[in-house]
């Protein structure tokens, strides 16, 4: 009897990615890959997802603790950040720093020894999207990972928005990360169109108290984004926060859905590579459970 076919929908959540890339690793392992019929993914999930297609998993994990858990990449200047974006709504050229430098991870993802492959990504016959929000149209898009505008893509689903302050251009739209005003309502779309399919949903969750206190809080990140872009944009981000709270569970009645998540609390900004390696660990035994199934 044949197997379903497999549709992978990898989240967001910054330094919680970690988590993914040992799910991915599990299942780059395990000969699932000829089954996997599409990528779906947002944010820290549209490079370790880039990562899984390009069979470089182990690479997506490693660089978490060798590469980003470093102030060249999460600056510790989160407060003076806030106020330069306070400023810089009044005067355009006041300069600000970004609170995570996204040159330094550019650098990393496109240029250096530990760049993604995207002569193996372009070339693989797995289709792979990765979600923006398009501020021209006020929405959230999956957009197909292929020439031209491949890494432009990636990297705009990966731009950390609102911790850094430019959006990307691709075609005279402008995006950012598909992940900042949080909505799974496109997810949701998907799994009811492939219900004949198996969905693996795979969370990265930050549980971190201190989320809830410093720049990534869904205060902070309303006022970024009301003195970044439109006013009716951060209207938006409000509704979609609280209707994703409110339909927390919308999933669970999806029986061809298969969540994971991790388990340790870690921050988005995590620099600590103890936690980073034990979550994932944690994604590699996620993994290897949810082979046990499919």
């Amino acid at each position: 009897m044949k197997k379903k076919d497999i549709i992978l929908i990898i989240g967001g959540g910054g330094m919680a990615g970690v988590f993914s890339s040992g799910v991915l690793k599990s299942l780059e392992k395990d000969k699932i890959c000829s089954r996997i019929y599409s990528v779906y993914a947002v944010s820290v999930g549209a490079c370790t997802g880039a990562r899984f297609i390009a069979k470089e998993s182990q690479l997506a994990g490693q660089t978490f603790w060798t590469r980003f858990n470093n102030n060249k990449f999460i600056r510790d200047n989160f407060v003076q950040y806030f106020f330069q974006i306070l400023k810089r709504r009044k005067n355009p050229k006041q300069k600000v720093d970004d609170a995570v430098d996204f040159d330094y991870f550019t650098q990393i993802v496109l240029h250096s020894e530990d760049k993604i492959d995207f002569e193996k990504l372009i070339k693989s016959p797995i289709p792979f999207y990765v979600k923006v929000f398009n501020i021209n149209k006020k929405i959230h898009q999956y957009l197909l990972i292929e020439n031209p505008h491949a890494y432009e893509k990636i990297i705009a689903s990966a731009s950390l928005t609102p911790l850094t302050s430019n959006p990307i251009a691709i075609n005279s739209n402008k995006l950012f990360d598909g992940d900042t005003i949080p909505s799974d309502d496109l997810e949701e779309e998907i799994i009811q169109k492939n219900k004949d399919k198996i969905i693996i949903k795979i969370n990265n969750h930050s549980y971190s108290f201190w989320d809830y206190f410093n720049i990534s809080s869904p205060f902070i990140i309303y006022t970024l984004i009301r003195n970044m872009y439109d006013p009716s944009i951060s209207n938006i981000y409000f509704k979609s926060f609280f209707k994703k709270i409110w339909l927390r569970k919308r999933f669970d009645k999806y029986k061809n859905v298969f969540s994971v998540t991790n388990n340790t609390p870690l921050s988005t900004f995590c620099k600590d590579e103890k936690i980073l390696k034990k979550v994932y660990t944690e994604g590699l035994k996620s993994g290897e459970d949810l082979i046990r199934y499919i």
